[in-house]
């Protein structure tokens, strides 16, 4: 097959834009927070000290009563620290922001497995299938839209893969399309599975959205040991299991690993992707 020019390219550059601006603002959060710990250990630490180092919260989270004939705001509360719980403080701001930022970049990889089928299915729509596409076509959704237009594919991607668990509809139909790439998830350089990569990326998503950045101890309970130890292995947690769950301890690193993945196992879905319609493919050294 003749290698042409690559029209199926934009989401994996969308994705990668944006994992970067999340990964560098994460990077500059960690440092600085690395600056000013050091500076706030020196001053605990002088023999000339006299008062604590404090960190105040300057921006009270303030409420209105909503139902009163006045709208006056009424404080829920404050937030102070001082002295080693300032420093603790700090680290904290990191972990939470780094377990973020894993969330943020599986809810990108997300959009990009949508929009990246839905590219694809515009530019190849003979590989659409037809009964998926009949039934699309009698549904309210493709009211307004025709084939020729982009939004008529995000509609039938989003049609087809209904009822999708942990986005598996979509994988299956990468995995279709693209055989490559079924291959490169379980066997690849890293000696990473990354199915089971991703389902425990997955639940340090809800841990981050839903729980409080706690990893429900209900929900991995029916997994086995090797998944667990992965699990653990990859998104470290806090040594003493709470009563609910295990609390994420997230750090920098960790989080950037995670992000690199997010970004690998992207551009493997529109490699293979490109590989079976002929297209080039390699973007990393700037041939396309």
């Amino acid at each position: 097959m003749t290698t042409m020019s690559n029209p199926i390219q934009q989401p994996v550059r969308t994705l990668f834009k944006r994992l970067n601006i999340i990964n560098g603002l994460l990077w500059f959060l960690d440092r600085r927070t690395q600056d000013m710990k050091k500076q706030i250990t020196a001053v605990i630490t002088s023999k000339t000290k006299k008062h604590p180092v404090s960190m105040f919260s300057c921006c009270l989270l303030s409420i209105v009563d909503l139902s009163a004939s006045e709208m006056a705001g009424y404080a829920t509360g404050s937030f102070h620290a001082q002295d080693q719980e300032y420093i603790d403080s700090l680290a904290e701001l990191v972990r939470q922001n780094s377990a973020v930022a894993i969330s943020q970049g599986y809810e990108a990889f997300e959009t990009f497995l949508k929009e990246q089928l839905s590219v694809y299915y515009h530019i190849n729509q003979s590989d659409a299938d037809t009964q998926r596409l009949q039934k699309f076509n009698t549904s309210r959704k493709v009211a307004g839209l025709n084939a020729s237009q982009l939004e008529y594919w995000r509609a039938f991607v989003l049609h087809a893969c209904y009822g999708s668990t942990n986005n598996d509809k979509y994988f299956k139909l990468l995995r279709d399309h693209a055989p490559g790439f079924a291959t490169i998830e379980k066997t690849n350089p890293k000696g990473i599975d990354l199915t089971e990569w991703y389902n425990a990326v997955s639940e340090v998503r809800h841990a981050v959205t839903h729980a409080y950045f706690t990893i429900k101890r209900a929900r991995i309970s029916t997994w086995p040991q090797s998944r667990l130890d992965n699990l653990f292995a990859w998104f470290p947690v806090e040594p003493v299991a709470l009563a609910q769950g295990h609390k994420l301890r997230i750090n920098h690193q960790t989080a950037q690993t995670a992000l690199s993945y997010v970004s690998e196992y992207a551009f493997q879905a529109f490699k293979h992707l490109s590989i079976a319609k002929g297209y080039k493919w390699d973007m990393l050294n700037g041939a396309i």
